[in-house]
């Protein structure tokens, strides 16, 4: 009985021990302009405390490699506040978790090297200095609002394996004039470019379906091309507001058009319906 005793107790001591290993590494740790964490061999980082200007992620941190921008790190940086202008980040970073650089007012512009493959939703939401950023072709998946309110955007370079363009995307993206869309595109979500600043977008091959207010009220939208014939649906209200609109060709294996869909156009000229169409909203 008391073996018995002594080896539960044991087991227990070693289950406290590494729990509280587990704990303390995990726990925010401080390097340089970083508070970071250690879990198991990969650094997370927690938050840039650093004093602004272009900033250079490190790739590794104490010689294990930085794997993980988590959720609030640049969140903090305003125009008069550790005045961050670019920020590069290493291919060593395979996460950049939502909200990570949400409202960080004076960051102009955001590198990525090839690596990363998530980016979550809100990460660049409200960064109204932001200018150029690149994502590259090993991202397959981003949140949504990605870059809503990035009102001085021009220029985004997306990923080629990107197979969705999220909810609310480029929404309020006053600046963004164009952007050539992923060969790979399969669906452009609702409000994906709502009140963007677009004068011309290529709809690729590849897209089967366009969402409710995909591209309402980019009032600067003349020209939409659609490159093949894939698509089956637009959804309701999916070109509202366009008023610089003035003519459009629809694809031949377009099904159904939602309600409203080009409603408000006040310069559309032109229409052809295609043959297949079984619904019109």
């Amino acid at each position: 009985m008391v073996k018995r005793h002594k080896k539960i107790f044991r087991i227990g001591l070693l289950a406290g021990l590494l729990a509280a290993l587990m704990c303390f590494s995990a726990a925010a740790l401080t390097e340089g302009d970083w508070e970071y964490s250690l879990l198991g061999n990969e650094v997370h980082l927690e938050k840039y405390i650093g004093s602004g200007g272009n900033v250079d992620v490190p790739s590794q941190i104490s010689g294990a490699p930085v794997t993980k921008i988590n959720s609030a790190c640049f969140n903090e940086i305003r125009n008069d506040v550790n005045d961050v202008t670019s920020v590069h980040i290493p291919g060593t970073v395979k996460e950049i978790e939502h909200n990570a650089f949400l409202g960080a007012e004076s960051i102009r512009s955001i590198s990525i090297d090839p690596g990363v493959v998530k980016i979550g939703s809100d990460a660049f939401n409200g960064d109204t200095s932001l200018e150029k950023i690149n994502l590259p072709d090993t991202v397959t998946e981003i949140g949504d609002h990605l870059f809503r309110g990035c009102t001085n955007l021009t220029s985004v370079t997306l990923s080629k394996e990107l197979k969705e363009i999220p909810m609310g995307t480029f929404m309020d993206c006053e600046s963004l004039r164009q952007v050539e869309l992923p060969p790979t595109l399969e669906i452009i979500d609702t409000t994906a470019f709502a009140r963007a600043g677009l004068t011309e977008i290529k709809i690729p091959a590849s897209v089967t379906v366009i969402h409710l207010q995909a591209f309402s009220n980019c009032d600067a939208l003349q020209k939409v091309e659609f490159q093949g014939a894939k698509l089956t649906d637009i959804g309701q209200l999916c070109f509202s507001g366009c008023s610089s609109l003035e003519e459009i060709y629809l694809p031949v294996s377009l099904k159904e058009i939602g309600g409203n869909a080009f409603k408000d156009c006040s310069s559309l000229t032109g229409m052809i319906l295609p043959y297949g169409l079984n619904k019109v909203g």
